[in-house]
């Protein structure tokens, strides 16, 4: 597959299926300070690296 491709195919997928995707994965994190869901985390993280977003700082800013 083209680069070109992958970035026409990736550009279909809705946020919804992201999240349906990360649904299934195991919770890492300790249950006392989650404010957020993991799937919702990631899919957050997700677009913002897709955005431009460089690092964590700039995820945790692009989430606000």
């Amino acid at each position: 597959m083209q680069t070109t491709d992958v970035a026409a195919k990736s550009a279909r997928v809705s946020v919804q299926d992201m999240t349906q995707h990360f649904r299934g994965l195991e919770e890492p994190r300790d249950s006392v300070h989650r404010l957020h869901s993991l799937d919702n985390v990631l899919v957050i993280a997700v677009l913002a690296v897709r955005a431009g977003a460089g690092g964590a700082t700039a995820i945790a800013e692009a989430a606000v």
